[in-house]
């Protein structure tokens, strides 16, 4: 049962890749059914370093399964939550036993909670800054380029800018291969002709909101004094005609009379309503219109004053 385990594992790997010595050994032993063999050799192997991402994980694969297989389930899990901290999309082959699963779903329970190994490189000038942004199993232990190796301390490098950066973990092996971009890594030069640049445009000025603009209060203003003054020249034609009808008092009824002055009474307060309206319509107007003539000698500020005896504008120079 253990061989038919460990084979699904293989089989589900593919063909074979130009393997360290110690991982084609480990491979090799399990094919003859030798896990505890096998199951040193990876740890060897490991410990070696010089790995690329690839057979990182291929070998946390395999030790996650070899130990799940020798009954060290705890460890098999730990084994794959490194696998799944680099490549949070790995899946185990189809028809692998119910004790694989478990212990993979577990450890893709855990890794859910806990995040996986981010990294990411940060280009300034003529180098490169490399940060870690989440390392939750410690595994990144340093940073790699061009045979450069810095240390990482407090989960931060700085190399000499180049194309790709290695992050690597204690003994060497490499956790995951940064690309970066070629424009970054340096000056940008140009050997083509020198463009002259663009003039520049004059900007208008942003215009004004519609509400503060003079004319929108100009015109109901005009509207209002224009209404107002229609009402009080009626008001003041027909209080000319009642003062005749009065004087011949003898040709008109009390009831005529008494009518006609209700209705100049009433042309005579609209057309003062309609008068004051638009005499406070007219302040914003005009303080808006004198702003928009641009900066004067003087400063000149308006305000509404309100009387018993009407409204008016008071002004300062």
């Amino acid at each position: 049962m253990k061989a038919v385990v460990i084979a699904i594992v293989l089989a589900g790997l593919g063909s074979a890749r130009a393997d360290s010595p110690k991982l084609a050994e480990a491979r090799a032993a399990i094919d003859q059914v030798r896990y505890d063999d096998a199951q040193r050799l990876l740890v060897d192997a490991l410990a070696a370093g010089g790995h690329s991402p690839e057979d990182v994980r291929l070998i946390y694969q395999l030790a996650a399964s070899t130990a799940v297989v020798l009954g060290q389930r705890e460890l098999g899990e730990q084994y794959y939550r490194r696998w799944l901290a680099l490549d949070p999309a790995a899946k185990l082959p189809d028809g692998s036993s119910p004790k694989l699963a478990d212990a993979f779903v577990a450890a893709q329970a855990y890794m859910a909670a806990h995040g996986r190994l981010t990294v990411r490189a940060k280009p300034r000038g003529s180098q490169v800054d490399v940060i870690v942004e989440s390392d939750p199993l410690h595994m990144a232990a340093a940073a790699s380029a061009d045979a450069t190796r810095v240390a990482l301390v407090d989960g931060r490098a700085t190399l000499t800018a180049t194309r790709a950066i290695a992050i690597l973990d204690e003994r060497g092996n490499q956790l995951v291969v940064l690309d970066v971009p070629v424009e970054l890594t340096g000056p940008a030069t140009s050997t083509g002709p020198t463009v002259a640049p663009r003039p520049v445009r004059d900007v208008l000025p942003p215009s004004r909101p519609l509400s503060r603009r003079w004319t929108t209060w100009a015109v109901p203003s005009a509207a209002f004094l224009l209404a107002g003054a229609i009402l009080g020249t009626l008001a003041i034609t027909q209080q000319e005609d009642l003062d005749d009808a009065i004087g011949a008092s003898g040709e008109h009824f009390f009831s005529e009379i008494d009518g006609n002055h209700d209705t100049i009474k009433r042309n005579a307060t609209i057309g003062i309503a309609l008068g004051s309206v638009g005499a406070v319509l007219a302040i914003p107007a005009a303080v808006f219109f004198l702003r928009g003539r641009g900066p004067q000698r003087g400063r000149l500020s308006l305000q509404p004053v309100v009387h018993s005896t009407g409204i008016g504008v008071a002004g300062a120079f």
